[in-house]
């Protein structure tokens, strides 16, 4: 039991580094293409001030400046999520928040009313999901893979996890007809039988 105990943290660790070191890669590589944004521009102002040629990109300035704009308020957000994440403890509570929405995918739980029994299991909300449902002699299986994503500041990641459920129907259900209803807001995909 110790040894499951120890390896269990030591994957659990070694997940949380790697999703660390992954967004701070990232992070750096945003960085360095800022750096040769800026580079460029100088370069492309000293052109234009030591050749006397007509510059035929004049018309270009105004857009060249709204993506200046858009780019340093990314660069911004971009920093501003460094700041919170560089931290050994942020980058472990980033990587703590994206592994518990995976573990979390797939779990089923069951209620019932007077006409039917429900099932309702965590499959978030992203359109990239796959989710299959099927019957087979007697069991509910649920299977398919759940793409969590974090749109947080300028960078995307996203996370997948797989899963494969099972549940044996109760008596006096039918098992042939059986409706799906994806709540996106709360991130339920439920399944509604009929009681016989």
């Amino acid at each position: 039991m110790k040894n499951k105990l120890g390896y269990i943290g030591a994957f659990t660790l070694g997940a949380i580094f790697s999703c660390s070191i992954t967004y701070t890669v990232m992070n750096n590589s945003i960085e360095a293409e800022r750096a040769e944004m800026v580079k460029i521009r100088k370069e492309i102002k000293k052109l234009n001030q030591g050749i006397n040629i007509p510059n035929f990109f004049a018309d270009f300035d105004d857009k060249f400046a709204d993506i200046k704009k858009q780019f340093d308020k990314e660069v911004a957000e971009a920093e501003e999520n460094a700041k919170n994440a560089s931290s050994f403890f942020g980058g472990i509570a980033k990587g703590i928040q994206t592994l518990s929405s995976g573990f979390s995918a797939g779990s089923i739980s069951e209620r019932q009313d007077d006409q039917f029994y429900y099932y309702d299991v965590e499959v978030g909300s992203s359109d990239k999901n796959e989710i299959n449902v099927q019957v087979e002699d007697g069991d509910l299986i649920v299977s398919g893979t759940i793409v969590s994503e974090d749109n947080s500041g300028s960078v995307t990641s996203s996370f997948r996890s797989s899963f494969n459920q099972s549940r044996t129907l109760p008596q006096g259900v039918d098992q042939d007809n059986f409706k799906l209803d994806h709540d996106k807001e709360k991130g339920i995909l439920t399944i509604k039988f009929s009681k016989i």
